[in-house]
């Protein structure tokens, strides 16, 4: 093979490889599966999936008294002992205006309890407060293709939002129905944390609230409202309790090789590689 068709071979196949690091947005319009609006060809689908808190209290909260399972001193307290994350109809994953919320809770269909948050706040006598067990709810995002996701957009948020973020590095597609809330058994099921992100902006315009530095790779990713079992801040302040946000979008790259060439994009190596063999027995017969 001459110089020449190595030359027009090695850019063809770096042509059909640049799809790799494209940028690509998904905006959460419904619950269903959402096409990216850069049409990198990578689609991500949704399901919802909540754990019960955990811990007890017996306190007051805004000068009113309420007792029961779920808050100490009107703050999170990780996990109920025992804990599993449910993903199915009950998860109650919903699209609003500013992006995905869920309804586990009791009083999930009331806001800001509509949100993803990490247990359910009320209202009495225009105080509001913490009150019952309530879950850590979370989004798990199931992408066609591995793609190292770069920043969160959240079009709602009400008092504070503090999130979680894992990525799956398991083999085989995972499964978190069932699986153990707490991060030590998280790590077992294949999920990896990647931070906790304290703070974050309401915010619906590319590029979003930045996550990821290392700039990890993943075809599933999990957002979740913190829970203090994941452990310290990367960024910001996070505590759990009074978080409360939608998601609205996210964005990224396509990761290198995560991304399978179309048909066409075969065709036309098949294409370069008949070329370059002629072109080689033409050197050869010179």
């Amino acid at each position: 093979m001459n110089k020449h068709a190595l030359n027009c071979l090695g850019a063809l196949v770096l042509g059909l490889g640049v799809a790799s690091g494209a940028h690509a947005n998904w905006t959460f319009t419904g619950t269903g599966t959402i096409s990216d609006s850069n049409a990198t060809g990578i689609t991500v689908s949704t399901s919802g999936a909540y754990a019960a808190n955990g811990g007890t209290y017996t306190t007051t909260c805004n000068n009113k008294t309420i007792s029961g399972t779920g808050y100490s001193a009107c703050g999170g307290s990780g996990f109920a002992s025992g804990a599993k994350w449910t993903v199915g109809a009950s998860s109650n994953l919903v699209a609003y205006s500013g992006g995905l919320g869920m309804s586990s809770d009791s009083l999930g269909s009331t806001a800001p309890n509509h949100a993803l948050d990490n247990g359910p706040s009320t209202t009495l006598d225009g105080n509001s407060f913490v009150n019952g067990v309530g879950n850590t709810e979370s989004i798990l995002l199931s992408f066609s293709s591995s793609i190292v996701l770069k920043s969160i957009g959240l079009g709602y948020i009400a008092n504070d939002a503090d999130i979680s973020l894992f990525r799956y590095t398991g083999s085989g597609a995972p499964t978190i129905n069932g699986t153990g809330a707490t991060l030590a058994q998280m790590t077992t099921a294949g999920w990896s944390l990647v931070g906790n992100y304290g703070d974050l902006a309401q915010d619906t315009s590319s590029p979003y609230n930045s996550v990821n530095a290392s700039g990890l790779a993943s075809s599933y990713w999990l957002i979740s409202a913190y829970n203090n079992n994941y452990g310290a801040a990367t960024s910001g302040s996070v505590n759990q309790g009074n978080d409360y946000f939608k998601v609205y979008a996210v964005d990224g790259t396509a990761a290198p090789g995560g991304k399978t060439p179309e048909p066409a994009s075969f065709a036309l190596v098949g294409v370069a590689l008949a070329g370059a063999g002629i072109a080689r027995r033409r050197g050869r017969r010179a």
